[in-house]
């Protein structure tokens, strides 16, 4: 199973989630079982901005648009 760095904070209290990666995963390896590889795909998403969109209207002078 494949699980994403940022889906364990949901399940892990801040200290556990602060520990660098390779001491994450001999606690999760001596937990719940063997990690068999770690991937870093930050380098692929570099520069990925993220936006959150708190207000939406109608257009005044379209049916279609929005704001």
């Amino acid at each position: 199973m494949k699980v994403s760095k940022n889906l364990l904070k949901w399940y892990a209290d801040d200290e556990q989630y602060k520990l660098p990666l390779a001491e994450l995963v001999a606690k999760i390896g001596s937990q719940l079982g063997a990690v068999e590889e770690t991937i870093d795909l930050s380098g692929k998403y570099d520069g990925v901005l993220v936006a959150e969109i708190v207000e939406a209207k109608d257009h005044p002078s379209a049916d279609k648009l929005g704001i």
